[in-house]
């Protein structure tokens, strides 16, 4: 059995946010069909990443080793409920803001808050976001570590 797979839109879709600053279509060459190989399109996307200083070579490597187990992770991982509240931090590009809490509420036991950052899917990890929802979420961890005294 023969699967045909289009290794640009394969691509394309596991850089999820980070297609917004990596365009697989830019790093292929139609003309060349060696360009759209699977192992040239990983290669131009590793090459782009760093060239753009999103990571180091070898934090993109690491990154990269993660994504392809997370798979298997994801398949063997039986998850418990987690009994306590939950700070969910999100791009504010989510359709209804009920939308990311009510994907986590079958699995926490506490209270969800919901802290939407004006920024980009890459940029919620950045320092302009993390000093936004930072003083949040350290301040939530204290009023629960007073409220056990």
């Amino acid at each position: 059995m023969s699967l045909d797979i289009d290794a640009r839109e394969l691509a394309a879709e596991l850089l999820g946010g980070w297609r917004a600053v990596i365009d697989v279509d830019e790093l292929v060459d139609p003309a060349h069909p060696g360009s759209v190989a699977p192992e040239t399109i990983a290669a131009a996307i590793r090459d782009k990443a760093i060239g753009l200083g999103l990571l180091d070579a070898e934090s993109f490597d690491r990154m990269l080793q993660r994504m392809t187990s997370s798979a298997e992770r994801a398949i063997a991982h039986r998850p418990r409920p987690y009994d306590a509240m939950l700070v969910v931090a999100t791009d504010g590009e989510e359709d209804s803001t009920d939308e990311a809490p009510n994907r986590w509420a079958h699995h926490v036991g506490g209270d969800i808050t919901r802290i939407d950052i004006d920024t980009d899917h890459l940029g919620i990890v950045g320092s302009e976001a993390l000093a936004e929802f930072g003083p949040r979420i350290d301040a939530a961890l204290s009023d629960a570590e007073s409220r056990r005294r």
